[in-house]
This record gives structure tokens, sequence and C-alpha cells, in this order.
């Protein structure tokens, strides 16, 4: 995908590429679970005994989570855009309705501003 940013509208999907935008991100999505598959369980303990590690999981959980707070403020339709502030025990402990909600949110958008208008 492109590094633009979800931001650009030069690169938002069309219906002509939304197929291939679709794959992409599909695509990265499921790399990112895989790598985060393969962290170890106990994280919390080598961040105790290497502080660079500690600084470096630090600042991708910080972004991680800024850009889930910017997705849900995207979803909620509020101040379009204007970012949810999110943390991390948000999204453990009510990781359903914080995310798996708000994603559905956006599919449904997609759809309907995506596919259904090449349908009329």
């Amino acid at each position: 995908m492109d590094k633009a940013g979800p931001s650009s509208k030069a690169n938002a999907p069309t219906p002509e590429t939304f197929s291939s935008f679709h794959t992409e991100l599909q695509s990265a999505a499921l790399k990112a679970t895989r790598t985060s598959a393969s962290l170890p369980l106990d994280l919390a303990f080598y961040k105790t005994v290497d502080e660079d590690l500690k600084t470096s999981v630090d600042d991708l959980e910080a972004r991680v989570l800024a850009l889930i707070g910017r997705c849900l403020g995207l979803a909620s339709g509020k101040g379009k855009g204007k970012e949810v502030r999110v943390d991390g025990e948000d999204v453990i402990d009510d990781f359903h309705s914080t995310i798996v909600d708000s994603v559905d949110v956006l599919l449904e958008k997609t759809v309907c501003t995506t596919l259904i208008p090449t349908f009329k």
C-alpha cells in the first residue's frame, strides 16, 4: 500500500481499484497478525531487562493506539475523523465493542459508498 496515508484523496479506492486495494489491505493485516503472533508471551518480562526493547515496544504501542483512535474517530463519523482517545486497557478489556463494532461500521460505509453505486 502507498505510504501517503489514509487521508490522501489520491489513494482513496474507487470501484475500479477497490479489489486490488482490498487484497493489499488483507495482505498487510495478515502480515501484522502473523508478526504479532510470533511475539513472546512474556514480552513484559523482556521489556524489564532490555531498555531498548521497552522503548521500541512502547513507541510502537503508542503509534498503534493513535491509529486505532483515528480509525474509531472516522468510523463514528463524529468530527470527520477527530481522534478518539484509546488506551491499551480499552482494547484488551473491551475489544468487541471498541474495535469489532467500529470495524463493522467502517465496512458498512465502504460497501455503501464504494460498491453500491456501481450497481445502479
